[in-house]
């Protein structure tokens, strides 16, 4: 068989500007939800780790300050000694 030289043979389908419109468009879309997936996560983790810093910074806050209220009340009932020791001492007994 012969073909015209005016007509050409069957040629696959060359896809209009509009499908390929669409198939970008699906890819980025796709994308972009992939990466907002990882950016979420991310942030997940990192809010994760600022609570488990906040978390220890309490605990060593605490650990802290009992050691310094402990010494607070050490000095506080030496205090109330020597009040008691000079007022004794002021009416000469």
């Amino acid at each position: 068989m012969q073909v015209s030289p005016l007509r050409s043979p069957a040629r696959p389908q060359i896809p209009q500007s509009t499908d390929i419109k669409e198939f970008i468009q699906s890819v980025v879309k796709e994308a972009m939800r992939e990466r907002e997936e990882e950016q979420r996560e991310e942030l997940r983790a990192l809010h994760l780790d600022v609570v488990k810093m906040g978390r220890m910074w309490k605990n060593e806050l605490r650990t802290l300050m009992e050691e310094y209220v402990g010494d607070f009340k050490q000095l506080h009932q030496e205090n109330e000694r020597l009040r008691a020791e000079n007022e004794r001492l002021r009416r000469g007994y």
